[in-house]
């Protein structure tokens, strides 16, 4: 798994086992897509297979950084069911992550530092195909709508929206091995950002394992500490709602000045144009739009701590 490129777990599978089909999600920060094994088709209980991180059953794929993976292996017939029960009837996926090696004699060895780091480039290729304003006056025309409501400007939301981004993955790490207890610990920290404006995914995760080995060997035990932390931003748009914007409207328009509960503003709105509103920039239909929408608000943040440990 060391020469394989991949921002998340996920993207280690993808064509690398037969019968099992990874769908890719919709491109946003964190949408790592859907694993299934035996085409799975239940309605009311889930589909997704069981995850088996170092021996933990509640494990997920997108709490693990894909660079402290040693292998991955995918039980997809009877065996799954036989090991794991009901739960593993979906399907199971067994990650094992990397460790120390003991040394000589379960001697102290010499602690080995790595780095790996590894930056992507986003860029979208293909916008939706929609409507330029003179297509979009003419289907009003057609339909005899009130053109009245429309504007003179050109604008293509779904680019005002987008940006070319870049996603950074990188992880340090140590091991070695103390007298009978060889050791790994890792940090990574993966920044996803989207290709809509403001959106981006941060992903911290650390971990310790232990493998301490006694009696000549025949006593052996592995501990693993893992903790991981995301945040996402909530964003208010995206490319399907920058898709269906009247595009003969512009980005920005000056309303004029604005006092709001005794503070003054210089511009009304931010100066971002509203559907519908007069030229002082009352009673707009719509009182944002995507570029508004997407730069504007603070909606605020989704945050995940997780701790696991696992002894065995």
């Amino acid at each position: 798994m060391s020469r394989v490129k991949a921002t998340t777990t996920t993207d280690l599978l993808l064509g690398k086992v037969a019968g099992l089909q990874v769908t890719l999600g919709s491109g946003a920060p964190g949408s790592s897509g859907t694993v299934r094994i035996r085409q799975g088709a239940s309605l009311n209980a889930s589909n997704e297979p069981l995850v088996v991180i170092d021996g933990m059953t509640e494990g997920s794929l997108s709490s693990v950084n894909p660079n402290d993976i040693e292998s991955i292996t995918v039980l997809k017939d009877a065996s799954a069911s036989a090991i794991y029960g009901a739960r593993g009837a979906n399907g199971v996926i067994i990650v094992k992550t990397k460790r120390g090696s003991a040394g000589v004699g379960n001697k102290f060895t010499k602690p080995e530092i790595g780095y790996r780091g590894d930056i992507y480039l986003n860029k979208i290729e293909q916008y939706l195909d929609v409507y330029e304003a003179a297509e979009f006056k003419a289907e009003y025309e057609k339909r005899g709508w009130n053109t009245a409501l429309l504007g003179n400007e050109n604008t293509n939301w779904q680019k005002q929206i987008s940006r070319t981004s870049f996603t950074n993955l990188h992880t340090i790490s140590v091991a070695g091995a103390v007298p009978y207890t060889p050791y790994r610990f890792s940090a990574g920290y993966n920044q996803e950002q989207g290709n809509v404006i403001n959106t981006k995914r941060d992903v911290i995760t650390t971990t310790l394992a232990l493998s301490p080995k006694f009696l000549n060997k025949h006593l052996s035990l592995d501990a693993t500490l893992r903790y991981t932390y995301i945040n996402t931003p909530n964003s208010g748009s995206s490319i399907s709602s920058a898709a269906f914007t009247d595009p003969t409207q512009p980005v920005y328009f000056d309303y004029g000045p604005v006092t709001v509960n005794g503070v003054s503003y210089p511009q009304k709105a931010f100066g971002y144009f509203m559907y519908g509103a007069d030229e002082k920039g009352n009673k707009p239909q719509r009182p944002s739009n995507p570029v508004a929408s997407a730069t504007l608000p603070d909606l605020g943040y989704d945050k995940n701590n997780r701790f696991q440990s696992n002894f065995y």
